[in-house]
């Protein structure tokens, strides 16, 4: 017998991802089985998610200045204990140089991962200071972990959908027509929920996950996204919102 276990293998209910990619919908129905069990920790109390609902779409004008502001006002309701997962290097970048000189005036470090700064020391430097937040991409988005008050929020700008020009894309669209649905939702769900997974990593953690991309109200697909989440506790709530119920979940100094 072999059996694949893991936390982010199905998207939503559904194994039809993992089965595809591994060949099992290949074999015979009565060979092979699914199972999902519910978490350990007590999601539905330990995290809430908040979709922000005053955050440009990304690549339409005012987005990189409303994640700025966003990110801002998080900062400075929570006092730090934050990361934040971007997708792209450039704007992340971008919005580091916005904000970081306004959070350091009011006492919170922020890290930004860079060219010639290992992982190592990014993570250790964050882990060594509650009140210190952290920039970062895709290392950060998986088998990263920061137990207690050293992590109290996750931030995702921005859905995690592959670049359309990526070569194994690009051929998976010229092969099958619905490439899109088949590989690039299923593989932006997971990635969100290794995002989310950053989150809660004891039976005493708790937190908030932060969901800034607009397309999460405006498309048909938000919807699974939200429903694949580990808990059903989700508020859409603008950024001034956000940031009067931070205010009162921030630790002392």
């Amino acid at each position: 017998s072999v059996v694949f276990s893991s936390a982010t293998i199905a998207t939503g209910d559904s194994f039809e991802y993992f089965a595809r990619s591994t060949g099992l919908d290949r074999l015979e129905p009565d060979t092979w089985s699914t199972h999902r069990f519910d978490s350990s920790y007590d999601l539905e109390h330990q995290m809430k998610v908040f979709v922000l609902t005053d955050v440009a779409e990304p690549n339409k004008l005012g987005y990189i200045a409303d994640v700025s502001r966003a990110c801002l006002q998080i900062h400075e309701a929570l006092g730090g204990g934050i990361l934040t997962l971007f997708t792209n290097k450039n704007e992340m970048r971008t919005v580091f140089d916005e904000v970081a000189p306004y959070l350091r005036h009011e006492g919170i470090e922020l890290y930004c991962q860079g060219r010639g700064t290992s992982v190592k020391r990014l993570r250790d430097a964050f882990l060594a200071d509650e009140h210190s937040s952290l920039f970062a991409l895709k290392s950060f988005w998986e088998g990263f972990d920061a137990p207690g008050d050293t992590l109290r929020c996750v931030v995702l700008p921005k859905l995690p959908f592959a670049r359309p020009d990526d070569p194994l894309i690009c051929e998976r669209r010229v092969r099958e027509r619905d490439a899109w649905r088949m590989h690039i939702l299923p593989e932006a769900i997971i990635d969100v929920k290794q995002a989310a997974g950053r989150l809660i990593r004891t039976s005493t953690d708790s937190g908030f996950l932060v969901l800034g991309d607009a397309r999460l109200l405006s498309k048909g697909y938000g919807k699974v996204f939200l429903r694949s989440l580990p808990t059903s506790d989700v508020q859409c709530v603008t950024v001034e919102e956000l940031a009067d119920y931070l205010m009162t979940q921030r630790l002392p100094e």
